[in-house]
């Protein structure tokens, strides 16, 4: 296998202002495969699984992938902020490469299992303190309605050193938060049911998120 990368400035997105300055940097890959009859070529793989109750999800390759990069200012909504980025990009899938900076507010899940066995997630809310950025990893895509959606989650640390973290709804930045996102222009991201196995009963119904071409 071999891998082919350039590296060229993209488009501009969004307003340029003091806490919004944007600039995408294209990767380009290319991998070339070896066939039965020994020739070389390019493969790009599609997305052939329509339920995640399979046991795997295959993977998917193709570019080029390009690099959003982001500053979210004091105040600002994070989830929104992060979405509104994501449609403007016009991209079909995203995915957190690097995050950090502080939080002054942090609504985010902790799973948890009721006396029935049955899994289930409650909301805290964190606020009053400064809260600093351990680590932020997630993606975007939409839902079936074309709706722009995220799933993230969060490690973040208190003043006195203790670390929480979960499923992040929603977060109000603190000073800035300095964001990277990766778009790969082949692949969609949509929300879709999600019905896990007979041993993992849910109390709510779930839904994640299903890999898919985006040709």
């Amino acid at each position: 296998m071999e891998c082919l990368a350039g590296v060229e400035p993209g488009a501009v997105h969004g307003r340029l202002g003091r806490h919004r300055t944007h600039r995408l940097l294209r990767l380009s890959f290319s991998r070339l495969d070896r066939t039965q009859s020994g020739a070389v070529g390019t493969r790009r793989k599609e997305c052939t699984v329509t339920s995640l109750q399979e046991p795997a999800v295959r993977g998917l390759r193709g570019g080029p992938t390009e690099f959003l990069v982001v500053r979210l200012g004091t105040g600002e909504d994070f989830t929104s902020r992060l979405r509104e980025e994501f449609v403007a990009s016009g991209a079909r899938a995203g995915s957190i490469v690097s995050a950090i900076g502080s939080f002054a507010e942090i609504v985010y899940g902790e799973g948890f299992y009721h006396d029935n066995g049955s899994l289930d997630m409650r909301q805290v809310v964190r606020s009053g303190q400064p809260f600093e950025t351990g680590a932020l990893s997630g993606h975007l895509g939409f839902t079936d309605s074309g709706d722009p959606i995220s799933h993230v989650h969060g490690l973040f640390a208190q003043p006195d050193g203790r670390i929480f973290g979960g499923h992040v709804f929603e977060a109000k930045v603190l000073l800035t938060i300095e964001l990277t996102l990766a778009l790969p222009s082949s692949v969609a991201w949509t929300m879709q049911p999600h019905n896990p196995e007979a041993h993992v009963p849910m109390s709510i119904p779930r839904k994640a998120f299903l890999p898919c071409s985006a040709s």
